[in-house]
C-alpha cells in the first residue's frame, strides 16, 4: 500500500499515541508480526522508530499488516481505530458486515471475537476464527 504523506503523518501520530514506549513497540511487533525490531529500527528516539518502522512497512509492503497489528494488540485507542478506518476502509467494511450477518444469523451471540489474517499470496484479508 502506497502512503500519502497526510496518510504517512497521520498513521505516525496514531502509532506514538497508542505506543508509549519503546519496549511496546517493540512487543507489539514481535507479538503480532514477528518482526524485530532492533532489526530494522535502532536508538531510542520513539518519534523516529516510528518513522523508520513506517518507511520500511510502505517499502516492503506491510502496512496494512502493521495497521491491522497495531489494532489489534491496542484496540481501545481511538486515533488507532481513525486511522485504520481510513486506510482500511473495505476491511473494516467486510468486517462489520460479517459481524452483522453473524448477529442476524445467530441471535443469540453477543460478543465476537475474530482474527483477521492477511493472505500474502491471495492479497486479501480473511477471518479465520470467530469466537463467542
Amino acid at each position: 500500500m502506497k502512503l500519502s504523506g497526510e496518510q504517512r503523518k497521520k498513521l505516525h501520530s496514531a502509532l506514538l499515541d497508542a505506543f508509549c514506549s519503546k519496549a511496546n513497540l517493540e512487543q507489539m511487533l514481535w507479538f503480532e508480526l514477528d518482526k524485530n525490531l532492533d532489526a530494522f529500527a535502532g536508538g531510542d528516539n520513539l518519534q523516529n522508530i516510528v518513522f523508520q518502522i513506517i518507511k520500511l512497512a510502505e517499502s516492503e509492503g506491510w502496512v496494512e499488516d502493521l495497521v491491522c497489528a497495531a489494532r489489534h494488540f491496542n484496540s481501545g485507542n481511538s486515533n488507532l481505530k481513525i486511522i485504520a478506518e481510513e486506510l482500511l476502509p473495505q476491511i473494516v467494511t467486510n468486517l462489520n458486515q460479517s459481524i452483522v450477518d453473524i448477529d442476524i444469523s445467530q441471535s443469540s451471540l453477543s460478543t465476537v471475537t475474530f482474527t483477521l489474517i492477511y493472505t500474502e499470496t491471495g492479497g486479501e484479508y480473511l477471518v479465520k476464527e470467530l469466537k463467542r
